[in-house]
């Protein structure tokens, strides 16, 4: 164990030569960079404990190959990308921490597969969309999803699942119906107005956010990227007003009626 203290620099993957391993201990130092592929080697490794550092990249689906963990703590770090849906095949998981990073996407439904799960922590992530109908056979004893964008479902046992959960934080927010689309192009004259000659843009990012008083929507914060005909598409809205930015100077961002 080797939690609280001041190592900084990577992870070394000969880490994953170690393969009588049982618990990685590397918490609260500064640790920078990916986290190794090599640790799926590591087929007896029963706790990854590497929060409150610096690691950034994206979660390696290797993981989910790990079948004998109890315990994946990632939080207060810089990882970014989506939850790997892999992780739903640790189904001797007690504890999955991923608070506090840059994730973003939805919530796999594979974690409904997760049945000795009981603490489920993803709060302070870009995470948005509904939350998965599989999770409500999980007998989570703490589950937060605060300050994310993450909204719930509103049928009665759904309901009924997240007040049985004791450590619960929430955002409070039902999921709407509505969709948000249009498309985002080069505007080079600066009028406002999409002309033959001005060319749709991929891969910019579409922000949404909400307008004062607007306290039902859901999507302040959120971001999607446009496609490669400059499209970009929020779902899940709930009633309000809002506001939509592009992040490229001279892009402009055209709601579709």
């Amino acid at each position: 164990m080797l939690g609280s203290n001041q190592l900084s620099g990577p992870i070394p993957a000969s880490l994953g030569n170690l393969t009588q391993l049982n618990i990685l201990s590397l918490s609260s130092n500064q640790l920078s960079g990916a986290i190794p592929v090599a640790l799926g080697n590591l087929t007896y490794l029963r706790q990854v404990q590497l929060s409150s550092n610096q690691l950034s990249g994206t979660i390696p689906t290797v993981l989910g190959s790990l079948i004998h963990l109890i315990e994946v703590a990632l939080s207060d770090n810089l990882l970014s990308g989506e939850i790997p849906p892999e992780l739903g095949k640790l189904t001797n998981l007690r504890g999955l921490t991923l608070s506090s990073n840059h994730l973003s996407g939805t919530i796999p439904s594979s974690l409904g597969n997760l049945a000795e799960l009981d603490w489920l922590s993803l709060n302070g992530n870009h995470l948005s969309g509904s939350l998965p109908s599989s999770l409500t056979v999980l007998w989570l004893s703490r589950f937060w999803f605060d300050a994310t964008d993450l909204c719930e479902l509103g049928d009665a046992a759904f309901q009924s699942w997240l007040g049985g959960i004791g450590d619960l934080r929430r955002t409070d927010i039902m999921c709407g119906v509505r969709s948000l689309s249009g498309t985002v192009w080069h505007d080079v004259d600066g009028d406002g107005s999409q002309d033959p000659q001005e060319p749709v843009l991929r891969g910019v990012t579409a922000l949404l956010s909400r307008s004062s008083g607007s306290l039902a929507a859901i999507a302040a914060g959120r971001e999607v990227v446009t496609d490669g005909r400059g499209i970009y598409r929020f779902a899940n809205l709930a009633a309000g007003a809002y506001r939509l930015r592009c992040s490229r100077q001279r892009g402009r961002c055209r709601q579709t009626p």
